[in-house]
């Protein structure tokens, strides 16, 4: 219930909560399939992490109320595509901060992925993330910006033998992965850029 020595908070009392969820799933084609849901979260003493001192820390009350809505499909024989969209408001309920936006949540993401696969072997896809603004501080002063990130795998199936690679952040976008805002401003951290990597795998 603590974390890193130095970071500790042996006070932390267990998160507890009531979820609410209803859903629904449907075949809209032939090959396209749909579904979306809507959840409401109470949390009581949600555990989070202290921005300012790095230490584990009950929030008190907290909201979390979200929708989430994903549509997939084959387009043709071997290409399938997914798109998904989850819409996120997550509050606190009590405390000085009541109404403001919990840290480091944005509000929308969007995930897009296609997939081609043959009989005979070659694998290609792509996939597009894309988040929205977030709060790096408690009572909403500082933020970071939203980002999109588009990423290529390539692989070759034989038998045995699979090679792969995937290439991220394909246009070696500047973002901010993650950060944190306080009294002396608002520190972040930068994403990764373009990575490569690559492999082979004997099954």
């Amino acid at each position: 219930l603590y974390n890193y020595p130095g970071w500790s908070n042996p006070d932390l009392k267990p998160e507890t909560g009531m979820n609410y969820e209803v859903g629904a799933n449907h075949q809209l084609l032939e090959k396209v399939a749909g579904s979306i849901s809507f959840y409401f979260l109470q949390m009581k003493d949600e555990i989070w992490i202290d921005p300012a001192t790095w230490a584990t820390k009950n929030l008190g009350k907290t909201n979390h109320i979200g929708s989430e809505l994903e549509i997939s499909g084959e387009v043709t024989d071997g290409l399938s595509c997914k798109l998904g969209y989850a819409w996120q408001n997550a509050i606190f309920a009590s405390g000085d901060n009541k109404d403001n936006t919990l840290t480091l949540i944005p509000r929308n993401k969007v995930t897009l992925q296609a997939n081609y696969v043959t009989d005979f072997g070659p694998v290609a896809g792509f996939q597009v993330d894309s988040m929205g603004k977030r709060y790096t501080d408690e009572t909403n002063d500082y933020s970071i910006d939203g980002y999109t990130l588009v990423s290529l795998n390539f692989g070759w199936h034989w038998k045995m033998v699979e090679l792969w690679s995937k290439i991220t952040n394909l246009f070696d976008t500047q973002y901010v992965e993650c950060g944190f805002g306080g009294a002396f401003g608002n520190f972040v951290y930068p994403g990764a850029g373009r990575t490569l990597q690559a492999g082979i795998r004997l099954r």
